[in-house]
C-alpha cells in the first residue's frame, strides 16, 4: 500500500534521497556531479558575466557552442551532468569492481573543486586587472 498516493513524484524523491544518504555509491557520484558539473557550470557563469567573453572557457567543444549563443552552455552542461549521472547510475556494478574505486572518485572530486576554485581565481584576477 503507497503511503501517499496523491503525491507520487514527492514519494519517489523521498526514496531516492534516503538512498543516497544510506548508499556510499550514489553519493560519491551525487558528489561527483555537483563538484564537475555544477561547480563547473558557475564558474563558468561567473567568468562570463566578469568578462562579458568566452575566452576563459578552456574546454574548446563549450567555447565553440557558446560562439552560436553565449548562454547555450547552461543546457549543453546540464545535459553533460545527466549523461555522466546515467552512465555512473547504470555502470554501477564495473565501476564498484575495480578496486579502490572510492578513492578514484575522491580524487575526481576534490579535482572538481580545485579547478572550479582556480577557474574562479584567475577570473577574479582578470576582472581585477581589467578594472586597474
Amino acid at each position: 500500500m503507497m503511503k501517499n498516493p496523491s503525491h507520487p513524484v514527492k514519494t519517489r524523491l523521498t526514496t531516492f534521497y534516503n538512498e543516497i544518504r544510506t548508499d556510499t555509491y550514489l553519493f560519491l557520484v551525487s558528489l561527483l556531479i555537483v563538484s564537475w558539473g555544477v561547480l563547473d557550470l558557475t564558474s563558468t557563469y561567473i567568468a562570463l558575466i566578469a568578462h562579458g567573453s568566452i575566452a576563459y572557457e578552456a574546454n574548446p567543444l563549450v567555447r565553440s557552442v557558446m560562439r552560436i549563443h553565449p548562454s547555450l552552455f547552461i543546457p549543453y552542461k546540464t545535459l553533460a551532468m545527466l549523461a555522466i549521472f546515467g552512465i555512473c547510475v547504470k555502470g554501477r556494478n564495473h565501476i564498484t569492481a575495480v578496486t579502490r574505486w572510492e578513492w578514484f572518485f575522491k580524487a575526481l572530486i576534490i579535482g572538481g573543486v580545485v579547478v572550479t576554485t582556480l577557474n574562479l581565481y584567475a577570473a577574479h584576477l582578470a576582472t581585477a586587472f581589467i578594472l586597474i
